[in-house]
């Protein structure tokens, strides 16, 4: 901090005896930085008055990761990483429809979806800032590695709500899960909050989506109904309800519980139901497919007697 005093012995003593702090907004050239006006009115045992200007610089924020240090405002941060995230996932897209001109929309799709999953999980185990308690702490400031994540994420969110749109998937619950995912994502990124709450959303989330893709790609390229299928069938499943119904089911509390905005909590909350709907579907498929093998099986069997 920079103190200057001023002071004046012919102030009359007529000011109350205590002091008074003024914000004064004066031009000074160090970034994040504020500026304090304090008047010491005259006393009994002090008969001038003393006027001091305070100027308390704060450390900038940096770029994470930047070489040169360049000094920019989270907004800048933010914004960087979804526009370049969305140009990214978009350009990929492109690239696997370059490589794979026999490939249907959807697949080529689904496999940008998988790069997306396996970096999201990456970035998310990277930014928790303990694992003896990973949802720790509550409603705190979002750190870098946590924005980025949630950046990130934004800019696939976006790019596949948008790639779902033109391919004419007009699902009324996959619909609901990308506007959930978009406005809890920018919600915490505009608080610059709850990044410990959210990364935990998203590590929850995107763990069984690389299964997810799978089992679909599998279908397109002739793995079907067969024990490799049922396989990525029953881990996928298995890895959904874990992740998302008994650690889903217990980010949702602590992040409702805790002293967050109701906008959080309520996408939390939406995401949450979400998933339980889609845990339905997915046991009625499992035990579609465990039933179908056991027919074949025992079709199989008479067969050969």
């Amino acid at each position: 901090s920079i103190a200057t005093v001023f002071y004046s012995d012919s102030a009359p003593v007529t000011h109350a005896a205590s002091v008074t702090s003024l914000p004064l907004p004066l031009y000074t050239p160090v970034a994040d930085c504020s500026t304090s006006l304090l008047f010491l009115p005259p006393s009994a045992n002090r008969s001038s008055l003393y006027i001091i200007i305070i100027v308390e610089a704060r450390p900038p924020r940096r770029r994470a990761g930047s070489g040169w240090g360049r000094i920019e405002t989270m907004e800048d941060f933010v914004l960087s990483y979804v526009v370049t995230g969305l140009a990214f996932w978009s350009t990929a897209f492109l690239v696997m429809r370059a490589l794979m001109p026999k490939r249907s929309y959807e697949f080529c799709n689904r496999a940008v979806s998988t790069m997306h999953a396996v970096a999201a999980v990456c970035m998310a185990c990277l930014s928790v800032q303990e694992w003896s308690c990973p949802v720790c702490p509550l409603n705190a400031p979002s750190s870098p590695r946590q924005m980025r994540a949630l950046a990130v994420t934004l800019s696939y969110m976006i790019y596949d709500g948008a790639c779902c749109h033109l391919s004419g998937d007009a699902r009324l619950d996959n619909a609901l899960h990308h506007l959930i995912s978009i406005v809890g994502l920018a919600a915490g990124l505009a608080y610059q909050r709850c990044g410990t709450e959210l990364v935990a959303c998203l590590l929850v989330t995107e763990i069984s989506s690389p299964l997810l893709h799978l089992r679909e790609m599998l279908k397109e390229l002739g793995v079907k109904d067969t024990d490799l299928n049922l396989l990525v069938d029953i881990l996928f499943a298995v890895t959904f309800s874990v992740a998302r119904m008994v650690c889903g089911t217990y980010v949702t509390y602590r992040t409702v519980t805790a002293d967050n905005p109701i906008l959080i909590k309520t996408m939390a909350t939406s995401l949450l139901l979400v998933s339980a709907y889609w845990f339905l579907r997915i046991l009625r498929m499992v035990r579609h497919k465990i039933g179908k093998k056991r027919l074949a099986s025992k079709a199989a069997g008479k067969g050969s007697m």
